[in-house]
C-alpha cells in the first residue's frame, strides 16, 4: 500500500493599476489545491487477482475579484467576482492485461457573483480503456 499527498495554496495580492480618470482597478486572485492519492490491492471478494487499484481525491477552490475603486466613492465597485469550488474522487484499476477501467464521481460549483449566477454539478463518469499497441499482443 502507498500513499502520498499534496497540498498547495497560492496567493496574488491585489494589484492597482492606474487610469486616466482618477480611479483604480484592484484585483485580487486566491487559489487553493489539495491532492491525496492512495493504492491499495482488491478486495479478495472481488479479484482472485486482487489487482493494485490507485484512489484519488481532489480539493480546489479558487476567488478571483475585480473592482474599480474611484476617488470620490469609498466603495469599491465590482466589474468581476468569480468563485469555483470542486471536490472530486477517482479509482482507477487494470482489469486485464491491455485495458484498464476508472470511475471518478465530482461536484463542482461555479459561482458568477457579479452576475448573480450560480451553477452547481454533480458528476459520475465511467470509462475504459483499451491499448491497442502492437507490442502487448505478442
Amino acid at each position: 500500500m502507498t500513499s502520498d499527498s499534496g497540498s498547495s495554496s497560492s496567493s496574488n495580492r491585489p494589484s492597482r493599476i492606474a487610469s486616466p480618470e482618477s480611479s483604480d482597478r484592484v484585483s485580487d486572485q486566491n487559489t487553493f489545491h489539495s491532492q491525496l492519492n492512495y493504492s491499495f490491492r482488491m478486495p479478495a471478494a472481488l479479484s482472485r487477482a486482487r489487482k493494485q487499484v490507485q484512489s484519488q481525491l481532489l480539493v480546489q477552490t479558487s476567488t478571483s475579484l475585480s473592482c474599480i475603486q474611484r476617488e470620490a466613492d469609498p466603495e469599491c465597485q465590482a466589474l468581476s467576482d468569480v468563485r469555483t469550488q470542486e471536490v472530486r474522487a477517482s479509482l482507477r484499476t487494470d482489469i486485464v492485461r491491455t485495458l484498464s477501467g476508472s470511475l471518478e464521481l465530482g461536484y463542482a460549483i461555479n459561482d458568477a457573483r457579479h452576475l448573480d449566477r450560480k451553477t452547481q454539478n454533480i458528476y459520475a463518469l465511467i470509462s475504459f480503456s483499451l491499448s491497442l499497441f502492437a507490442g502487448d499482443y505478442r
